[in-house]
């Protein structure tokens, strides 16, 4: 169901040799610098909430590789990846310069974002909210809830035919 792709998005993937596609981004911290390896956990778990509906995602810890210069991975994640994905889940449990670039270039493009975070953490949601509109935010107490949420807004959306 990803989105197709424009003519900007196939120059940059002809640019760059990249041709995978993605029905889901996450947005998230994935630099050392940001983030410790604890949020890789909750991430792979957000994961299996895509696998779970049989939609591809793009986790940015994973699919950038480390030798990228910065150039491609601005390219690749915010030229192709994002505005050929139908949604974007971000995590704001996090504050980070890379995610909110990222959800800038999905509101840009047109991609609904789920806002998902700990309840803990809400003023990042409100800092951000002011700036970009979400089509769900889920914020949880406990990261079992949160994810479940996340499951039933993830299936919401693609049974919606968007």
């Amino acid at each position: 169901m990803s989105r197709p792709n424009n003519a900007k998005s196939r120059m940059f993937r002809d640019e760059h040799e990249y041709d995978r596609r993605f029905d889901i981004v996450l947005a998230a911290a994935f630099e050392e610098c940001e983030k410790g390896n604890e949020k890789f956990e909750l991430y792979e778990k957000i994961a299996a909430v895509a696998r779970r509906a049989d939609r591809a995602i793009f986790l940015p810890h994973k699919e950038i590789e480390k030798d990228w210069k910065p150039e491609k991975v601005y390219a690749v994640t915010n030229e192709i990846v994002i505005p050929t994905s139908d949604l974007m889940i971000a995590y704001l449990g996090l504050q980070s310069t890379a995610a909110g670039i990222m959800m800038q270039r999905a509101a840009f493009n047109g991609v609904p974002i789920i806002a998902f975070c700990e309840s803990r953490n809400l003023e990042n949601f409100y800092e951000i909210r002011r700036t970009i509109g979400f089509w769900r935010n889920i914020s949880f107490e406990d990261e079992a809830s949160g994810l479940k949420n996340l499951e039933k807004a993830t299936g919401d959306f693609f049974s919606s035919g968007r």
